[in-house]
């Protein structure tokens, strides 16, 4: 949820304050507003007051109503106020979320038509990944082209990913495992998570998602971070949706090195 600050609530945003000191002066008893610090935001000092009613937003105070029994009703009001104020926020903050993935997807769409080859495309995708969420290293990992029990294939990586050394027999059974799973996740603590205790000590953080074409899986792409890092749903969002992207783009260009394969190997013969 977004943010809601008191101080602009009743100075403009919410309320206007001529209009604010306006409701004050109805109320047939002193009443005054303070931040959560204790600083007095408008309305008369009152030393001493009957009540102090807190103005709360999900669990947070953001400030005091001191009066007599009319600071509940003030409270109240500026409560429906901060709540109103959140959604607005948060209904903006979506929009623009929305506008940004636009953005990205057209962007992204437009280089990928430049790649022709599986391992460009996956660098592509890495350095898109790489811009738009924060980790030390990542992975772009395949099965072999149409067979779903070959070994795994690494496409590109960078930052040292621990997905980039040699693959072993163990790894490469875990990864098709993975891919075959068809999942897309965060992992925020990795050293406490038992399913992860074949990744090295040097990773705290992961996310990864599918590289997804229709009803079939071809890989996986991971994002790693060697610090301690709390990723969120839009991480993920925005790395499922560079999977896609990908998985199309390098299922094109798979289709397109075996029709000029065929072509070669027909003209050789």
């Amino acid at each position: 949820m977004a943010q809601v600050n008191l101080k602009r609530l009743i100075g403009g945003k919410g309320i206007s304050q001529d209009l604010f000191r306006e409701i004050l002066g109805m109320a047939d008893e002193r009443l005054s507003v303070l931040d959560q610090d204790g600083n007095l935001l408008v309305g008369p000092e009152i030393s001493a007051p009957k009540n102090k009613v807190p103005i709360q937003w999900e669990d947070r105070v953001l400030g005091w109503v001191c009066g007599g029994e009319r600071a509940y009703v003030l409270a109240g009001l500026l409560n429906q106020l901060a709540a109103k104020e959140s959604e607005r926020k948060t209904m903006g903050q979506e929009v623009l979320t929305l506008y940004r993935e636009i953005n990205i997807i057209y962007d992204f769409s437009e280089k990928l038509a430049e790649a022709i080859d599986p391992e460009s495309i996956a660098a592509l995708t890495l350095e898109e990944a790489k811009q738009l969420i924060t980790a030390s290293g990542g992975a772009v990992v395949v099965l072999g082209d149409e067979n779903a029990s070959s070994s795994t294939e690494l496409l590109s990586a960078y930052g040292g990913c621990f997905l980039a050394d040699k693959r072993t027999e163990s790894l490469n059974e875990i990864l098709k495992e993975f891919i075959e799973k068809n999942a897309a996740e965060i992992v925020n603590d990795v050293r406490n998570d038992g399913r992860f205790n074949w990744v090295p000590e040097g990773v705290c953080s992961m996310l990864y998602a599918p590289l997804k074409v229709e009803n079939r899986v071809l890989g996986m792409i991971f994002m790693v971070n060697s610090e301690e890092t709390t990723y969120k749903a839009g991480d993920l969002k925005l790395l499922t949706t560079l999977g896609i992207q990908a998985a199309s783009a390098i299922e094109s260009a798979r289709l397109y090195n075996k029709v000029i394969s065929e072509a070669r190997e027909r003209e050789e013969t």
